[in-house]
């Protein structure tokens, strides 16, 4: 489980900026909605003790709050926000990466069949994958004391019409 995290730490160039986070999804079932993970020196009981990297708190609220409202926003406005907590896990723990702030967003349970659903859904991925983008984004804007700039999103519904001789 560290070696993820360890690997992104041989990645990172000294005083680049990074950040470190992992999608994932959670069980046993019967469970709906999303949380995320810093890490604390806790087992995963639900309960929030912050020891990580730096930084991966902050960076964890920017992703989470983003994730669950992009999916309220375009699948389910009654979402479940299971909240911010910490735990033990290997892949978030800073003695296998103390480079970056790290976080483990569980989005989804694959063992409760609507949220299953959803996880082979292409369109659900591609919005919650816009929801982590726009939560790092919002993350590097704070902490640099910027206003966030984004990529524009696909088009929709684009039409290209004639307007006249040679003109569209």
């Amino acid at each position: 489980v560290s070696t993820r995290s360890r690997f992104a730490a041989w990645l990172n160039e000294e005083g680049e900026d990074a950040v470190f986070v992992s999608w994932h999804t959670n069980a046993p079932n019967p469970g709906r909605g999303t949380s995320t993970y810093v890490y604390g020196p806790n087992s995963p009981d639900g309960s929030y003790n912050f020891t990580g990297a730096d930084g991966s708190d902050l960076l964890a609220e920017s992703v989470h709050n983003s994730v669950v409202e992009s999916i309220r926003a375009e699948f389910d406005p009654g979402w479940k926000d299971r909240g911010i907590r910490s735990a033990w896990f290997g892949e978030v723990n800073p003695s296998h990466n103390d480079e970056m702030p790290s976080i483990l967003v569980e989005v989804g349970f694959h063992d409760t069949e609507d949220d299953a659903v959803l996880l082979r859904e292409p369109r659900f991925r591609k919005t919650v994958a816009r929801g982590f983008y726009e939560g790092v984004v919002r993350y590097f804007a704070s902490r640099d004391g910027t206003t966030p700039r984004f990529l524009p999103d696909v088009p929709r519904n684009l039409r290209v019409g004639q307007v006249g001789s040679g003109k569209v």
